[in-house]
């Protein structure tokens, strides 16, 4: 269900993130995709993708889109270099993407307050 694009260098971490992740999507009985995408990226990229897509001329941590039954995820890798921890933030934008593509938002207070709960609480599962 969940495939990975982009290069990271860090041996069996494309294999623990899809398992945790597809461990997330079996919790959370989401069954609304038949793939989900998740592409790690660049500074320069997100910020195109931000712009053209939302019309935010900046870059951020992470994109999520829905495309019929196809979910894609764009990790900034950039950002999650920058915060120390590789493979912890890379995990952690991704999951946040992936409740993104799930429904919850940071619109409405009590979804997002939701996510950021699961987002926690799965985060302490996370091992590489």
């Amino acid at each position: 269900m969940i495939e990975i694009y982009g290069s990271c260098n860090l041996r069996g971490y494309k294999k623990a993130l899809k398992n945790f992740l597809n461990f997330v999507l079996k919790k959370e009985k989401n069954s609304k995709f038949k793939k989900i995408f998740i592409i790690f990226t660049n500074d320069n990229k997100i910020r195109k993708l931000n712009k053209k897509f939302l019309n935010k001329d900046e870059k951020t941590d992470v994109l999520s889109f829905e495309i019929n039954d196809i979910g894609e995820i764009y990790v900034n890798v950039d950002f999650a270099k920058r915060l120390g921890n590789f493979s912890y933030y890379v995990a952690f934008y991704s999951l946040h993407g992936l409740l993104h593509l799930m429904g919850y938002e940071h619109k409405i207070k009590s979804k997002e307050k939701e996510m950021f709960y699961k987002q926690e609480e799965y985060m302490k599962l996370w091992k590489f």
